[in-house]
Formats: C-alpha cells, sequence, structure tokens
C-alpha cells in the first residue's frame, strides 16, 4: 500500500469517525422514542411550546379540568382513568393518563383538558387503520411524529408547560385541514 492509499484510507476513517460522532452527540430535542411489545412510546420530558403557531389557539373560556372518576363530563372530554400526584413530594401537578382511540378518521374523546405544569400521558389505540400522532407546539413532528398501528396503542407522554390549546392530528391522514384532530386545552390552574 502505497503512501497516497494510506492518506485516503485516513482520511476516510477520520471522515467516519466525526459522523458517528454527530450522530450519537449531536444535542436533540428533549425527545425520546421508545418501542416495546408494539406499543409506541414518546417522552416530550420538559420540551416547550412556541408562544403561536397554526396549531396553537387561546384557552376557552369556562374550560373545567375533569378529575379521575368524573361522571358529568361531555362525552368529547376524556377523563383520566389514572390521577395521582406529579412529584412525591406533593405539589399542586398531576400525573393524569388518558385512554382514547381513533376510528373511522376521528379522535374519541377528542378533547384532553389538563392544568399547566401536569404530565400528560396518552394511551391511544388505533381501531381500523394506521394512523400517527402530530402535535409540533409539544415536538411532535416531523422525525417525531409517532405512528399508530392498527390495533396497537401507541403511548405519548409530556409535560403540559404552556397554556393554549393545542391541535393534535394525523399527519399522513392529510394534516390537520382533513382529520382526524383533537385538541389538548391547558389552563392555567
Amino acid at each position: 500500500m502505497d503512501k497516497k492509499q494510506k492518506n485516503i484510507l485516513i482520511a476516510l476513517g477520520a471522515i467516519i469517525i466525526v459522523l458517528l460522532f454527530i450522530v450519537l452527540f449531536w444535542p436533540r430535542a428533549n425527545t425520546n422514542l421508545l418501542t416495546q411489545g408494539g406499543n409506541s412510546s414518546v417522552s416530550n420530558g420538559q420540551g416547550s411550546a412556541p408562544q403561536t403557531s397554526a396549531t396553537m389557539a387561546p384557552v376557552p373560556a369556562n374550560v373545567t379540568v375533569p378529575n379521575e372518576g368524573d361522571k358529568n363530563v361531555s362525552s368529547s372530554v376524556a377523563v383520566p382513568s389514572v390521577q395521582a400526584s406529579a412529584h412525591p413530594s406533593g405539589g399542586a401537578s398531576q400525573y393524569r393518563q388518558f385512554s382514547i382511540s381513533v376510528n373511522n378518521n376521528e379522535f374519541m374523546p377528542a378533547t384532553i383538558a389538563v392544568n399547566k405544569g401536569d404530565i400528560v400521558d396518552l394511551e391511544i389505540l388505533a381501531v381500523d387503520k394506521d394512523y400517527d400522532f402530530t402535535q409540533p407546539d409539544y415536538g411532535f413532528s416531523g422525525l417525531s411524529v409517532l405512528p399508530i398501528k392498527k390495533g396497537a396503542t401507541t403511548k405519548v407522554q409530556f409535560e403540559a408547560v404552556t397554556t393554549g390549546k393545542f391541535t393534535f392530528y394525523c399527519s399522513s391522514c392529510g394534516g390537520p385541514d382533513k382529520g382526524p384532530i383533537g385538541y389538548v386545552i391547558v389552563t392555567d390552574k
């Protein structure tokens, strides 16, 4: 092997090392994708939502955040199936788990109402076909769009850090203009 070939191999090795470094250590959004037994899960941790966007609107008037076991709630509003203090030391923030489904291009229930600071845990079941979960304000877009396979449940978890009415939708179905769509409403306590 002559000197020119050695220099080419050294340069290729250096490029491979740089690419590996970029892939492994480049700063990313606070989004982790996990797959366990056919269930997908994304935790967006404490990602922040922007001040304004096409999928964010002000909080509507007279929003009531339901608690676990509430019975007098509209069928279009999800009631948490599990609710507990979000922090071991107590505090006002709650962990709220919701089970919703998507069938015939409709999320049901379509509205999730929580308080600012709550940990939101959505378990979404695709009934009739494959869908996805997209919500750009909380980092669920682009490469972080979550597939929801027919017959499977996808778990989406994030901290509600900004008040507003946030539209989520299926981007592979045509986006928010074609549906299905739903809303996460985050109120001040």
